[in-house]
């Protein structure tokens, strides 16, 4: 399978990169060593391939700052050809801007940083847009989690997967990796049609790829193809002065917080004094849900659920895979083939109306003064790899886990958190409530 990858990070900064040792760049095609070919254009957009290969590029990287595009007079780049280096011709909305351009030889593409600093002397909230370009159109717009893009990146979710359309199927998908899971910063997406897609950032990060893809491919498979373009294996050829200021490699502000257990939005959809149905990204209906019971069939068994309980409520067509959504007020989070009897869905105007789970987009219901507390009853809250989350009831239950000298029993009843392995660890972190901090690995089962 052929990998191209092109990776882009956003930064806003009051320091500058030194300039010294850098000599006029020509635009020129440039091939990788996994034979990906790059033709990189003046102004760091990158084009269809001058050799005519199969590609879903044709304009991808476009900068845009407010409503005026990035150019430049004279790209520079490193004596080694390794890295270009773009500086606007004139500010920006009142921002200096400086695309890096970095050749990955070895894993096959490119890696962006674009630079922005502030000359207004004044806090300034500016969009900016990263917007992509396709030749052929594409099939589907789709997250590295399978799910089918509604506009929106959830917890855990790290891009989006173009597919080529029928017509170019021959090229390779494109991939872009817009921030880490764990990041505070999720952008806007916009596929304004099949021949464009577009990321809104306040001024934060982005990235893009090439891949060969199953026809329809699941989460096992878009998780491998995202893996390379994750942000955390690309920080090291990264100026240290720079690296601190790259909005969407931080996580937000307290891990342990509740703060992503009970959000403001839920799927994009802020709760009221209302339930809120949603239909696609430009309609939501106010009234009131009910319904007679709801049940899931999940992989640890067939749960049932009691509707007072529901937080919010997606049929498979939004949650991806096949399976619908369910979230609890106790912050739990399931996925599986849901069932639901008598569900209806009564409009402020009296208007009654029947749901069929298989067309539902989402539902989420209405605020209530529980919000945001920590639920009575759970002694820890779980969040797993396919973004399920999990709720313990026991304290008293413990982890069979491996440190670096031997077995650690987990105890629960220990902890203040742990964190899956990031960047290139092999072991997760945990957090003890005396201090202590240890890499751990599961053990057994």
């Amino acid at each position: 399978m052929r990998f191209t990858f092109f990776f882009c990070c956003l930064a806003v900064t009051g320091l500058s990169f030194a300039q010294q040792g850098l000599v006029p760049y020509s635009p020129s095609s440039r091939v990788d060593k996994q034979g990906n070919e790059w033709n990189l254009e003046q102004n760091g957009m990158v084009n269809r391939p001058n050799s005519g290969a199969p590609s879903i590029l044709s304009g991808c990287g476009t900068l845009m700052i407010g409503n005026q595009q990035f150019y430049t007079n004279q790209p520079m780049s490193t004596p080694d050809g390794k890295e270009v280096v773009m500086i606007s011709a004139q500010p920006l909305m009142g921002f200096n801007v400086t695309r890096r351009i970095r050749f990955m030889e070895k894993e096959g593409g490119l890696r962006y940083i674009e630079q922005l600093t502030n000359t207004l002397g004044r806090d300034v909230t500016i969009t900016l847009e990263i917007r992509h370009s396709f030749s052929g159109g594409a099939r589907a717009f789709m997250t590295d989690r399978a799910r089918l893009s509604n506009g929106s990146l959830e917890a855990g979710e790290s891009g989006i997967i173009v597919q080529p359309g029928q017509g170019n199927s021959s090229a390779p998908a494109l991939i872009c990796t817009v921030t880490t899971p764990q990041s505070a910063d999720k952008p806007r997406v916009s596929g304004r049609n099949q021949y464009q897609l577009s990321f809104f950032h306040t001024l934060t990060v982005h990235t893009l790829g090439q891949v060969k893809t199953s026809l329809t491919p699941d989460e096992e498979e878009l998780q491998r193809l995202f893996r390379p373009l994750a942000f955390s294996r690309m920080v090291k050829e990264i100026p240290r002065d720079i690296l601190p200021t790259i909005a969407n490699l931080k996580e937000k502000d307290g891990g342990e917080g509740l703060s992503t257990w009970f959000p403001a939005e839920h799927w994009g959809i802020k709760p009221e004094t209302y339930d809120v149905l949603a239909i696609g990204s430009g309609t939501q209906l106010k009234g009131r849900a009910q319904c007679g019971s709801l049940t899931l069939k999940h992989k640890l068994g067939t749960l049932t659920i009691p509707w007072a309980e529901v937080r919010a409520l997606a049929g498979a067509r939004f949650a991806g895979m096949g399976r619908g959504c369910v979230w609890l007020r106790s912050g739990e989070r399931y996925l599986g083939d849901v069932e639901a009897t008598d569900l209806r869905f009564t409009l402020v105007s009296g208007l009654n109306m029947d749901l069929k789970l298989a067309e539902l987009d989402r539902l989420v219901m209405a605020k209530s003064g529980e919000e945001g507390k920590w639920p009575d009853g759970i002694a820890a809250l779980i969040e797993m790899e396919d973004g399920e989350r999990l709720a313990l009831a026991d304290l008293a239950a413990s982890l069979p886990m491996m440190a670096v000298w031997g077995p650690w029993d987990l105890r629960i009843a220990d902890l203040v958190r742990m964190i899956a392995p990031t960047t290139d660890a092999t072991s997760g972190l945990a957090m003890f409530r005396d201090g202590t901090a240890l890499r751990l690995m599961p053990s057994g089962a």
